[in-house]
């Protein structure tokens, strides 16, 4: 009894690089069929993952070497862009999310290029604020490092000058304090150069 259960132990223990061995190659035969659906539809920043999958060593060899000529070619024909944003005086913007097609593409600009799938693409710049600029981009197949230029609204700053307070109105609408206070010095300046009699 105990003989037998050391050999289907021993017949586990041999079975398990097999079981590894077909889930690894299962997974290289599914992403190279994905990258393949990717690559017709012009995904490529999509298929790019899954081709490196694909062409690792532990792929079948036919396999592996049809992903790394795949990846190649798509490493050619994908586009690169470079955004630049810039305020309304002309100097430079960082803290501006790109969005493409509705996705976030970065959360702020980098000043490096990003991948970008060949194709008619809706760009959107948006500043902390809330506003943004759309822009309709034609992006080339195997386009490298093309700069786009943002040339964003300017931020509505807050008022920093005081409130001034309202005058107080007088009561009853007649004349305020003022005439009085003129018409005092007045009669002083007369009575100091004697020119009003006092009885």
């Amino acid at each position: 009894m105990r003989s037998r259960l050391v050999v289907l132990l021993g017949l586990a223990f041999a079975l398990v690089p097999c079981f590894a061995y077909a889930d690894e190659t299962g997974a290289c035969i599914e992403s190279a069929e994905k990258a393949q659906k990717l690559r017709r539809d012009k995904k490529l920043t999509e298929a790019r993952p899954q081709l490196l999958t694909c062409s690792r060593d532990v792929c079948p060899q036919q396999i592996r070497n049809d992903c790394t000529r795949w990846l190649s070619d798509v490493d050619n024909a994908m586009s690169t862009v470079t955004v630049r944003a810039r305020d309304a005086e002309g100097h430079d913007v960082i803290d501006v999310k790109v969005y493409v097609d509705g996705q976030l593409l970065m959360p702020q600009l980098q000043g490096t290029a990003v991948a970008v799938d060949p194709g008619q693409h809706k760009f959107r710049y948006e500043l902390p604020s809330g506003k943004s600029v759309e822009d309709t981009v034609l992006v080339v197949e195997g386009e490298k490092d093309r700069v786009l230029h943002v040339n964003l609204p300017a931020e509505t700053a807050a008022s920093s000058a005081p409130t001034q307070p309202e005058k107080p109105a007088t009561k009853g609408g007649g004349p305020g304090p003022v005439p009085w206070i003129i018409g005092g010095v007045g009669l002083a300046a007369l009575v100091g150069f004697g020119i009003v009699e006092i009885p």
